[in-house]
């Protein structure tokens, strides 16, 4: 049994939380550099394997740039700029979840370096949003 409070019981929960799935999550952190296999998440998140600290931290920054996406979904609109609502992200959908992972990422670092002005990474980053529902 997992403590409580133990990183692979916060992964686990947050995966739960997402609705995402142990196979989607590994393709979803492949794409983004993270190398693990879905047996080793599955070992790992029931204490049999440890994944190491570099590992563990990379698939908990690619969750919190999931929940992330997941808020911006939440709040986004369409097209014709009605709110989207509570829709949840097709996790399945990975290639696109990671477009829009990477979108944001780097509309946040031209926001940060103050490289957005006529705001084309931050409008990159919102379509590529709307694309994971």
């Amino acid at each position: 049994m997992l403590a409580t409070h133990s990183r692979e019981a916060e992964i686990e929960r947050r995966l739960k939380n997402l609705n995402c799935s142990g196979r989607s999550f590994v393709l979803i952190a492949r794409l983004l550099g993270t190398s693990i296999s879905e047996s080793r998440l599955s070992e790992y998140v029931r204490g049999i394997q440890s994944l190491g600290k570099d590992t563990e931290d990379k698939m908990i920054d690619t969750l919190d740039r999931m929940v992330e996406l997941q808020n911006a979904v939440f709040s986004a609109v369409d097209v014709n700029g009605n709110r989207i609502g509570f829709v949840q992200v097709a996790w399945t959908e990975t290639e696109k979840v990671v477009d829009a992972l990477t979108a944001r990422q780097l509309a946040a670092i031209a926001r940060d370096e103050g490289l957005d002005e006529d705001k084309r990474f931050m409008n990159l980053a919102d379509s590529a949003t709307r694309r994971t529902v």
